[in-house]
């Protein structure tokens, strides 16, 4: 169940192995508390997690289009790395659709067991 009022942003990242990231921000219903971040931080291996897995769209499509090029199997993988959870700004809220809530997305996380992964 989603928290009334506020909204709250997921930042999260994909870094190729030669260290190229793309960020992205996902907007929430609902206002994260300690806990929400703490139980998604259990969640993680090493603060990475596939997003597939948890909901949220992977990176890949976006980094490729970015740094120009396609697939590589020396630098690609699915991992994808959490960089926060926070409240959103009102200019967020404007900016971005939501995307669920942080209740659902933290039930996910903690759902997926192992690291989301």
């Amino acid at each position: 169940m989603d928290r009334d009022g506020d909204y709250s942003v997921f930042e999260y990242l994909y870094r190729d192995a030669g260290n190229y990231k793309t960020h992205a921000c996902v907007l929430l219903r609902g206002r994260a508390n300690d806990e929400d971040l703490a139980a998604i931080r259990r969640a993680l291996d090493d603060g990475t997690f596939i997003p597939q897995r948890v909901g949220l769209p992977s990176l890949h499509e976006q980094h490729w289009r970015d740094c120009g090029s396609g697939f590589d199997d020396e630098l690609d993988h699915p991992l994808h790395e959490f960089a926060g959870l926070r409240a959103a700004r009102s200019d967020e809220v404007e900016a971005l659709a939501p995307n669920g809530g942080v209740a659902r997305l933290v039930d996910r996380f903690r759902g997926t067991g192992e690291g989301a992964r």
